[in-house]
């Protein structure tokens, strides 16, 4: 009997800590790039149930991807400058939209490996951190447009 009970809570604590976080991508698209280039764009919408950070991005088709900030910035001559810049550490929030879009943040592709052609697809993996330390892959198919 008491084999049972023990057995019965350990059941209900892995039913409750085996919750998944839902993940919702959206517009998961990739700039073609222009002919002889080996680098590209990015943009998607994401939205998770749990708070997750963005530990890694992979892909067999480009040698790096990374997340991006897009400012202007005053040049020298009071001109405005593009400057962009590497997102350490990228935190979805709980609830709330992850947006990445042409003139603001967005994925940044490098070393791509092969021709990219407008029409196609591009699998990414996302490697993404709980806030229990836990990594979860996820594997998002882009569209090449």
């Amino acid at each position: 009997m008491r084999n049972k009970i023990f057995l019965m809570f350990g059941l209900v604590f892995f039913l409750i800590n085996a919750k998944a976080f839902e993940l919702k991508a959206e517009s998961a698209l990739i700039q073609a790039p222009k002919p002889g280039q080996t680098v590209t764009a990015g943009f998607i919408n994401l939205k998770s149930s749990e708070q997750l950070s963005i530990k890694n991005i992979s892909s067999n088709a480009a040698g790096k991807i990374e997340i991006h900030t897009m400012k202007m910035e005053k040049g020298p001559y009071g001109d405005a400058i593009m400057k962009m810049r590497k997102i350490e550490n990228p935190i979805i929030q709980a609830n709330k939209e992850f947006i990445l879009k042409p003139g603001a943040d967005h994925l940044m592709l490098f070393d791509l490996k092969n021709e990219i052609n407008v029409g196609g697809n591009m699998k990414l993996e996302f490697t993404l951190v709980d806030k229990k330390n836990i990594e979860h892959k996820k594997e998002i198919v882009f569209v090449i447009y």
